[in-house]
Formats: structure tokens, C-alpha cells, sequence
């Protein structure tokens, strides 16, 4: 079991023992205050009184449940989860470009060295290949999360660059027959046009 799994299993453990005990405690606790000797005891004879009660006694037992219990659906990280499309005549580069990806984001202070990084060409797309980033970063603050991802992209931008690669974006490339006149294609595809 991965320690991924086993953070899961016990966020979901917990989050099914608080709800076990907040369903024991308020069945309890309302058979209890529904006694007679309780209400003798209380003096309640308004059943108004007692709804009263029960909801004090459960907006109390809410304070002390979040006082003293973890949140199992605390959030620890923000995840950066990129799909890049670089061009086929890429293919040749992307190996190193991955390699420099999944280094950069292994050496910086701001992604979480404990979680999981992936960094591989994972597609085989229409107008392109495309590499997949993973990772988390340390805080869970939305506004630094933001600027930790730009300043990520721009700096997996400049490797791109930097290895003469670029960025592919949708489009259909019309490659002529070998024995095509080139001078006669504008002519072809304007009739094309027309008769669409």
C-alpha cells in the first residue's frame, strides 16, 4: 500500500469514526434527555424545552468535535496537473525535455518533495505530442498556489524554447502530391472552396 493510499484510507477512517460517534451521541443523548427521570430532574415539561436542549447539547458537542478532532478533509497541498502539446517534429527532444521538467520541479522550493511528480510524454494527440506535469505544491493558499504554477509554466516554457522545441496548437498541414504543379495549388483550393 502507498503512503498516498494509506493518507486516504486514513482520512476516510476517521471521517466514518466522527460520523459513527456523532450518530451514537445524538441518539443517546436524546433517548437520555427523553427519560422521564431526566425531565423530573430538569423540570421540563414543554417539549419545547427539551428541543431546546437537544439542540444545545448537539451545537456543543459540534464545538468540541472541531476543537479536538483533525479534519480528515483538511487539504495539505494544490496540484498542478498540466497536459503540454508540443509539435511532432518534437519528438526527437522530448525525452530531454521531460528529463529537465521532472528536474526542475524535483529541485524546487516550492513543490512537495514528499508527493508524487510525474513528468512524462503521455499522448499521442491529432496536431501533437503531449508531455503531462504532476505535482503538488506546499501551501494550500489559492493566490500563492497561482503564482507557483505561472512561475512553473514559464520556466517549463523556457526549457521548451531552450531546446529549440516549441508549443503545437491545433492545425491541419496539406502536404502536395510529389508530382503536384505548386503553382496550381492556390487555384485547386479556391475551387474547393467554391464548391463547398
Amino acid at each position: 500500500m502507498t503512503l498516498a493510499s494509506e493518507k486516504v484510507l486514513n482520512r476516510f477512517s476517521l471521517t466514518l469514526l466522527i460520523g459513527t460517534i456523532s450518530w451514537a451521541c445524538l441518539n443517546v443523548g436524546h433517548a437520555f434527555i427523553s427519560s422521564g427521570q431526566m425531565r423530573r430532574w430538569l423540570q421540563m415539561q414543554d417539549p419545547k424545552d427539551q428541543a431546546m436542549l437537544i439542540n444545545l447539547l448537539g451545537r456543543l458537542y459540534t464545538i468540541l468535535v472541531l476543537l479536538f478532532s483533525e479534519n480528515p478533509g483538511q487539504m495539505y497541498n494544490r496540484r498542478i496537473l498540466a497536459n503540454i502539446s508540443l509539435r511532432y517534429e518534437d519528438l526527437g527532444r522530448i525525452a530531454g525535455i521531460t528529463s529537465d521538467v521532472r528536474q526542475l520541479l524535483e529541485q524546487h522550493p516550492d513543490i512537495d518533495q514528499r508527493q508524487t511528480i510525474l513528468v512524462n510524454f503521455n499522448e499521442w494527440d491529432a496536431s501533437s505530442i503531449n508531455m503531462m506535469v504532476y505535482c503538488f505544491t506546499k501551501t494550500t493558499m489559492w493566490r500563492e498556489w497561482l503564482d507557483i504554477q505561472q512561475s512553473i509554466f514559464l520556466e517549463i516554457a523556457a526549457i521548451v524554447q531552450r531546446t529549440g522545441a516549441d508549443f503545437a496548437f491545433n492545425c491541419t498541414t496539406l502536404y502536395p502530391a510529389p508530382d503536384a504543379n505548386a503553382a496550381e495549388l492556390p487555384t485547386l483550393i479556391r475551387r474547393k472552396d467554391q464548391a463547398a
